[in-house]
């Protein structure tokens, strides 16, 4: 406001005019109203004075009037004003401070020389607070206590207008937000100093961060939020936080990572670190105590590949043993987490090991009993299937029964094929044999197969004799002719069947085939056969039975001669002749030999072979001039049936010349049954056992016929039969059809004959080189006689390798009639042919 002259009025000049100094006193005077209330910070309505003089009376204009804020801040807008010159009033705008409560300003009259005050008049004002605008924490953030336990200071909150003036009765919501827990005040309202407090704060029971809000809607810092930490209790309980159940095969591990664990936690279920927890294996007690031996070592079950390990929990209280290896026995494994101390120590976790695979194979039950023939065993036999630890295995494993010895049947017949249980065991009906004795039955499965044995019993009061072949005489090292048989019966002389007899020898060494014997529908049991022991003497063969509850037995007595010899005499078929060593000795009727078909063919010949007449080898010469190159051997018998059978090895006597180095082995054949019962079979392997090949080798047999079916040897004839192949002897009366020759079988080389007639046919034989001309010179078919015959026939050239062997058969054929003779050489080529050209050959 610009200054001006004081308005002196009613004739009064300004009193604060120079000069008016020491006057009259003046006042300031209140003319709006006073005191007045409003809100902090707001603008009151204009503060009004008018200045006078001492008696109040008169208005001076124009006075300068100060108006001073003295109390409660604010301002006012023009601190010196001047009274109105008009009305004399001077006016103010006050604006209230930011602090509620009571607020001053004075209107000062200054006296402009000394600044002091000439008058003093004093607006009062209430000021009140604005609308709440703010909240803020007051109290109780940013604490830290035990989770589910009541912080030691309550959450409060400041509500403020915007000048920061408490707020009362400001209604709060506190709302727990995170972590649980509550509040004792949900909905506080302010006091008069601004704050709101929601009480208590309990905090959740889970450890870790929990939040609080307070809330005010509209309020600059709304939602105010509170953090506090709820923190692990003392350890107080072990608990399981894993399946306490497991299984898997035995011997296989359970890993840690989803293997067994538990927790360390306080009273709120908090996890409490760096508790120590101790993991035991309890059980089994025994691995190795399976019921079944198994292939694979046993082995206890481990934790972290030991029995016993301790661990601290981490931060979330868990622990865990590692690896948890099971037991190599099927069943429950146990393993034991104890904290000393702590509810629900210990916890016990158990782990079911079950069998691995199928692999062996065990008698369970039913081995070794007894029991009547014909009956089933009382305990059927069992099998028990395991692994390879030796624990009972799986179920649908396929096992087959099946009968070995003794008869009888399982399950219904010879076998059974059966599948194990849900134990891994399986059992079969097992029905023993007619005959008494051992029985054995076998299973097989996986691999592997055991054996059931069971004792059949049979009937009792039995008696044993000797039916036939007792008091035989054979030969050393053969069997004998008439295999021993005895007769079972019971007391009432009855035969027995089904009775097991069992033949064994008991003097002169020798031995049996088919020992054990069972008795037929007429009590008779035949040993298969019975070999004479090496040594002339005394044989005993002794046949015994046993049914478990009756037994006996007999003897056989049989007397052995020597085997070999130097002359074997063949009496097998229908042949009765001598035989030495690559001679077929002269027979007479004196000597009993020579017979064929009962009556007497009396002949004589011998082996003969070689390259030339230089070495000619000569067995038989018809003349009796010349005499036989072979040494007596020994001949041996090697076999009497079915086929009587024997072996020499030849020998040149001193200074006989034969081709070098060929070695001759002589064996013959006769056989007791037809169809080859009409010859002997004589075969010869000769063997170049030189380095250099011998060629141009011939090999034949001599014959001199004396056939007396006639009664005459002088009226027999000889000649080729071509459609045969062969040289044939017959009487020259035709009322005697018999018909005798000797067929050479080889692989190659051509046939050679000759017949001729005694005295003149002999005439080129005064020496070998003749024989060799007869043998070397193919067929010379013409007949020849009636009168005294010869023949030879042969085969050859062939070449005998350096180490080889050639084979050839020579037969001694007879017939009773041309059909007969012929069927016969026909049989005997055909058996030198099944027995094979090799050294050695094959047996018949």
């Amino acid at each position: 406001m610009a200054a001006a002259a004081p308005l002196i009025t009613c004739s009064e000049h300004s009193p604060t005019q120079p000069g008016n100094i020491g006057g009259p006193s003046f006042a300031i005077v209140i003319v709006s109203p006073n005191p007045q209330t409003g809100q902090v910070g707001s603008t009151l309505p204009p503060l009004q004075v008018t200045v006078t003089n001492g008696n109040g009376k008169g208005k001076l204009l124009g006075e300068v009037v100060n108006f001073v804020v003295t109390g409660g801040g604010g301002s006012v807008f023009a601190p010196t004003v001047v009274t109105d010159l008009t009305t004399g009033i001077a006016q103010e705008v006050w604006t209230l401070g930011p602090v509620a409560g009571p607020q001053s300003v004075e209107a000062r009259l200054i006296d402009p020389g000394t600044g002091n005050p000439l008058s003093v008049a004093t607006f009062t004002a209430t000021a009140t607070v604005a609308p709440a605008a703010l909240i803020s924490a007051q109290a109780g953030n940013g604490q830290t206590a035990v989770a589910g336990s009541a912080l030691p200071i309550a959450p409060a909150v400041l509500v403020t207008d915007r000048f920061g003036n408490p707020i009362t009765g400001a209604t709060v919501t506190f709302a727990v937000t995170g972590g649980g827990g509550s509040v004792a005040n949900s909905s506080p309202a302010t006091g008069s100093n601004g704050i709101a407090s929601a009480g208590p704060w309990t905090l959740g029971t889970q450890a870790g961060a929990n939040t609080l809000t307070a809330t005010r809607a509209g309020l600059t810092g709304s939602p105010v939020t509170f953090t506090a930490t709820g923190i692990n209790a003392a350890a107080n309980q072990l608990i399981p936080v894993t399946s306490t159940v497991f299984s898997g095969a035995v011997g296989s591990t359970i890993p840690a990572a989803t293997g067994p664990a538990v927790r360390v936690v306080d009273r709120n279920n908090n996890g409490v670190s760096g508790v120590a927890v101790t993991f035991t294996i309890t059980g089994p007690a025994c691995p190795s105590c399976s019921a079944y031996p198994g292939t694979s070592p046993s082995a206890p079950a481990k934790i972290a590949g030991v029995s016993t390990i301790a661990t601290l929990t981490d931060a979330n209280g868990r622990a865990s043993p590692g690896d948890w290896t099971l037991s190599t026995l099927a069943g429950a494994n146990t393993l034991q987490a104890t904290t000393v101390g702590l509810a629900g120590s210990p916890v016990v976790f158990t782990a079911t090991g079950t069998a691995g695979a199928a692999a062996l194979l065990f008698k369970k039950a039913g081995d070794g009993q007894t029991a009547a023939v014909a009956t089933a065993v009382a305990t059927p036999p069992a099998i028990q299937v395991t692994d390879v630890y030796g624990n009972p295995s799986s179920s649908g494993i396929s096992v087959t029964f099946a009968v070995q010895s003794g008869g009888g049947s399982v399950g219904g017949g010879p076998s059974v094929t059966v599948t194990t249980d849900l134990t891994g065991s399986v059992s079969v009906s097992w029905t023993l044999g007619a005959i008494a004795g051992s029985n054995t039955l076998t299973a097989t499965g996986v691999g592997h197969t055991v054996t059931f044995t069971a004792t059949a019993t049979g009937p009792a009061g039995l008696n044993i004799v000797n039916y036939r072949g007792d008091g035989q005489t054979g030969l050393t090292g053969l069997a004998v002719p008439i295999a021993p048989a005895v007769q079972v019966t019971d007391l009432s002389g009855h035969p027995v069947a089904g009775v097991q007899v069992t033949f064994s020898v008991t003097a002169g060494g020798g031995s049996v085939s088919g020992a054990a014997q069972i008795t037929d529908v007429g009590g008779i049991a035949t040993v298969g056969s019975w070999t004479l022991g090496p040594q002339p003497g005394v044989n005993e063969l002794q046949a015994a039975f046993n049914t478990g509850v009756s037994t006996g037995y007999t003897i056989f007595v049989a007397t052995a001669k020597p085997a070999c010899d130097a002359v074997a005499t063949i009496n097998a078929n229908r042949f009765n002749l001598a035989l030495q060593a690559g001679v077929l000795p002269a027979s007479s009727p004196v000597a009993g030999l020579g017979f064929f078909d009962g009556t007497q063919v009396l002949f004589g010949g011998g082996l003969t072979y070689g390259t030339s007449a230089g070495d000619l080898v000569l067995g038989y010469d018809v003349r009796g001039v010349l005499g036989s190159d072979f040494a007596t051997t020994p001949i041996c018998v090697v076999q009497l049936s079915p086929v009587h059978r024997t072996v020499a090895q030849l020998s040149l006597v001193p200074g006989a010349n034969g081709p070098a180095g060929v070695a001759v082995t002589q064996e013959s054949f006769a056989f007791r049954n037809a169809p080859d019962d009409g010859y002997v079979l004589l075969r010869y392997t000769f063997r170049n056992t030189g380095a250099a090949p011998v060629t141009n080798f011939f090999a034949g047999m001599v014959m001199d016929w004396d056939i007396l079916f006639g009664g005459d040897v002088s009226s027999n004839l000889i000649g080729f039969d071509p459609t045969l192949n062969v040289g044939v002897a017959t009487p020259a009366n035709t009322a005697f059809p018999q018909s005798f020759g000797i067929v050479p079988v080889a692989q190659s080389a051509a046939p050679s004959f000759r017949g001729w007639t005694n005295g003149a046919g002999d005439a080129p034989l005064v020496s070998r080189s003749g024989y060799f001309d007869f043998l070397s010179g193919g067929i010379v078919a013409s007949q020849q006689g009636p009168a005294d015959i010869r023949e030879l026939m042969g085969l050859g050239p062939v070449t005998l390798g350096a180490n080889q062997s050639y084979v050839v058969y020579f037969a001694v054929v007879g017939g009773g009639d041309p059909t007969g003779f012929s069927n016969n050489v026909s049989a005997a080529r055909s058996m030198a042919a099944r027995l094979g050209f090799v050294a050695g050959g094959g047996n018949p």
